[in-house]
């Protein structure tokens, strides 16, 4: 903590430490501090003498310890970075080699020790130069390889088969030289089986894998059964035929596409001709007793010269047209007609039409009164003349209006008022309001928000104003308005706290009496940012001291309490805000 001393001793009970680093001096030559005592650890950035240096405890030296005579410690001497003898620097990582070995046993980042036997034993790898000789055999976990074992893998050829050695493939896998091999298991070629000239592979023998005879599988040869038949034959390719075919009292389920077929007789039932190419066809009378199709594009015609003797009937109501807009029938010829829905496409005079439904694409003109049950859908204009003008009554009168689902619709005023009417504005029989009651309640920013105010200069226009900029109009005498908060610029009166505990004010704090016992002075709870808080300590604060001590969770430049020890001693504090004070 930092103090401001006056009189008599002062005792401490916080840090001393200078303004600037290595910058000051304590003592001066000629004007030397006695003894230097420490509880704890000194730190010197050098050290210097010609003596002995003693240290009852432990000593650490930041750079290099040069000793030109002998040392000894009673404990363990520890350096920064290396000991250094002679040409020989052994620094942290080279020590860690020697330390903690095992003889005879390898370890990790290790020297190397041998035992008793000169044995060392737990090396993993072992790389050499030259060659490794062992004296009966080299064992690699339970394989055991002497001198027999390793002569099968001297001197192999590749791909070559060599009597009493290893047999080890070339570079495509190969191996030449085997005489015979027995197999008390299958056989498995990689490509083909090979005999003389014939090399069958994987797929031709699949052909041949797993045959009936007598019977066709796909992807299978043809094998005859003992009396030299062969069935499951779906389709067979024959280029010609040397005899007749006779197939009498059997059934051919598909006789596939024949060129040419002469049918002199019998019954084809179920048969669809033309199924794939149609042709002509005449008939002397056609019955059809299903759905009949007449023609299969738009570009067939179909020529009636018969007449028809029965009523022409739709499949389903309201589904199928008679003509369409571009291809019209000529002319319409009945005694009687019942239409649902008309489009008139020129100019028509009629003198009443009752239909559910009208449409029209040129201008519909009703002279007289118009009655529509229905929907009036317009793609144009609507024009209405003759309309009187007249006043709104808000309160009863309603307006017409294309509504989303495009349909006009009928909305009163009042009702269309209601819904438009926002936050700060009120709706009463069609008229707006402004009210202010409405309005959503938010935390005032001093600093940045506006108010609205009414311009007597203008007008009495509508203004919009900062509040930072109403409170700096507003500050008068001994006010100052900082960011829209008006703070006083009196000082304020010293407090005497007297012997007894209390809270400190904001200015001047101070004792007018001696202390009978130790005191505590707390800092005010609620402070504001910039607030300075004076103490100075009665004459005896060295013998009854003067405790600081925070509100709440406060912290003092880091801390809970500041203690005045010395005599008269005086501190002054500044609120940082966010429960911080600070020492001045």
């Amino acid at each position: 903590m930092a103090y401001k001393f006056q009189m008599s001793d002062a005792i401490l009970s916080g840090t001393i430490a200078p303004q600037n680093d290595n910058s000051f001096d304590l003592g001066v030559e000629g004007a030397e501090w006695k003894d230097l005592r420490f509880d704890g650890t000194a730190y010197a950035g050098n050290y210097s003498g010609s003596g002995t240096v003693y240290g009852a405890g432990a000593a650490t030296f930041s750079s290099t310890l040069a000793v030109t005579g002998a040392m000894s410690s009673a404990a363990a001497i520890t350096a920064g970075t290396s000991f250094i003898i002679g040409s020989a620097d052994l620094n942290e990582t080279d020590m860690e080699k020697l330390d903690g070995i095992t003889d005879g046993t390898a370890a990790a980042n290790k020297c190397l020790v041998a035992d008793g036997n000169v044995d060392v034993a737990g090396l993993r790898n072992l790389t050499a130069t030259g060659a490794v000789t062992a004296g009966s055999s080299f064992i690699i976990g339970s394989a055991d390889l002497n001198e027999t074992d390793l002569e099968k893998l001297d001197g192999i050829t590749d791909g070559s088969v060599a009597a009493n050695k290893a047999v080890v493939v070339d570079s495509n896998k190969d191996i030449t030289g085997l005489r015979h091999v027995t197999a008390t298991g299958g056989i498995t070629a990689g490509v083909s089986f090979i005999i003389g000239s014939a090399d069958l592979n994987e797929t031709d023998m699949e052909k041949l894998d797993g045959i009936t005879d007598g019977t066709g599988a796909a992807n299978k040869c043809l094998v005859l059964d003992g009396s030299r038949d062969v069935d499951t034959i779906n389709a067979l390719g024959i280029a010609s035929m040397a005899n007749n075919w006779t197939n009498a009292g059997r059934t051919v389920a598909d006789m596939g596409i024949l060129t040419t077929v002469d049918i002199n007789g019998g019954t084809a039932d179920g048969v669809v001709i033309g199924g794939a190419s149609a042709a002509a066809g005449t008939f002397t009378t056609l019955v059809a007793g299903g759905n009949v199709d007449l023609g299969d594009a738009t570009s067939d015609t179909i020529t009636a010269t018969g007449r028809f003797d029965s009523d022409l009937v739709p499949s389903s109501d309201s589904a199928r047209d008679l003509g369409t807009s571009a291809l019209q029938w000529a002319a319409l010829h009945c005694d009687a007609g019942y239409v649902d829905a008309m489009t008139v496409s020129g100019h028509s005079a009629l003198q009443s039409v009752t239909a559910t439904s009208f449409s029209g694409s040129s201008t519909l003109q009703a002279v007289g009164n118009s009655f529509l049950g229905g929907n009036l859908a317009v793609s144009g204009t609507v024009k209405l003349e003759g309309v009187a003008d007249t006043a709104a009554s808000l309160g009863s009168d309603s307006f017409y209006f294309l509504d989303t689902d495009g349909l006009m619709k009928r909305e009163s005023m009042v009702d269309y008022a209601a819904s438009a009417a926002g936050d700060g504005l009120s709706a009463a029989s069609g008229v707006f309001a402004l009210d202010l009651n409405e309005l959503t309640a938010a935390a005032v920013d001093v600093a940045n928000d506006s108010i609205a105010i009414v311009d007597a200069n203008d007008s009495n226009g509508s203004k919009k104003e900062s509040i930072a900029d109403l409170v700096s109009a507003m500050a008068g005498t001994g006010l100052t308005a900082t960011n829209g908060v008006l703070s006083s610029d009196a000082s304020p009166a010293p407090t005497n706290h007297g012997d007894s505990a209390g809270t400190l004010a904001e200015g001047m704090n101070f004792s007018s009496a001696i202390f009978s016992a130790a005191r505590i002075w707390t800092l005010p709870a609620s402070p504001d940012a910039g607030d300075t808080v004076s103490v100075k300590a009665p004459a005896n604060a060295s013998t009854y001291e003067l405790t600081i001590l925070r509100a709440g969770s406060q912290t003092i430049d880091g801390e809970t309490q500041v203690v005045i020890m010395s005599d008269s001693g005086a501190v002054e504090f500044v609120y940082l805000g966010g429960d911080k004070w600070a020492i001045k």
